[in-house]
């Protein structure tokens, strides 16, 4: 699977693209016993395309139900280049056709598919898991969960990748004018994010923080959807300032918390 991970990007080379290499995926799907059900999330469709999905590669099961799980085209992926994004469309275009069901994270998201794949893609059978339902317990514990602001300190939340078009530093570049003691209510900002995106972004943005004195608070990557969910609780406002987005589902969960 390629699942959702806050605050992570392209993952550096080591032992999860060894997991996700052709040859390993492909023994896995040929040792499945019939009927099984295979969910294919996220970037995981495209990784398949080459290995088994691909009319090229005489491996696809009959006898095997496929189900994909996305949050928006990667035909649009605005951080590829053109040439790569023409590669995703074709490797999408091939692998959507072999679905059994496809689950959206929402209905914006069927809605770009739609728009992206208008030949074939309104005839697959579809189905949508939002976040809420992800969250589901997240809307019950807000009253619950929330701080009683003695201390005044308001706390923002941001889960982003550390990459300029999500404009992190235009977040602290707007905070800083809030920084003078005694004209404004205390805040620290909380940043999930995965450090490894662009390092040389990640350091700027370090060293505009520190030199600034910024209440800057670096989380890393968070896997646990549980974890996750204690953060938007806990925060006050979650905060976004990206040029561009596919689909944003930090915000829909944020919105789910109550944050």
């Amino acid at each position: 699977n390629g699942a959702h991970q806050h605050g992570q990007g392209n993952s550096p080379e080591g032992k999860d693209s060894t997991l996700m290499s052709r040859e390993h995926l492909k023994t896995k799907y040929e040792s499945l016993p019939p009927n099984s059900t295979v969910i294919f999330d996220g970037f995981a469709l495209l990784q398949a395309t080459e290995s088994i999905l691909g009319s090229s590669c005489n491996a696809f099961r009959q006898d095997l139900k496929h189900v994909a799980f996305l949050q928006y085209p990667f035909s649009i992926e605005p951080d590829a280049s053109p040439a790569n994004r023409d590669l995703c469309r074709s490797q999408e275009d091939e692998a959507l056709r072999k679905m059994d069901f496809v689950v959206g994270a929402s209905n914006c998201t069927l809605n770009m598919f739609r728009k992206e794949y208008p030949l074939f893609f309104s005839a697959l059978k579809t189905g949508v898991i939002e976040p809420v339902a992800r969250f589901k317990e997240a809307g019950n514990l807000v009253s619950k969960s929330r701080r009683k602001r003695s201390s005044g300190t308001i706390k923002f939340l941001c889960v982003s990748n550390t990459v300029p078009r999500k404009n992190i530093l235009l977040l602290f570049k707007a905070l800083k004018y809030f920084t003078v003691q005694g004209m404004y209510l205390p805040w620290q900002i909380s940043i999930v994010a995965n450090e490894h995106a662009d390092r040389t972004e990640f350091r700027r943005l370090q060293m505009f923080a520190k030199k600034h004195a910024l209440p800057v608070v670096w989380l890393g990557e968070v896997r646990s959807s549980e974890n996750m969910t204690n953060l938007y609780l806990e925060h006050d406002i979650f905060i976004h300032a990206s040029n561009i987005e596919n689909y944003c589902m930090a915000a829909s969960e944020a919105v789910c918390c109550g944050c």
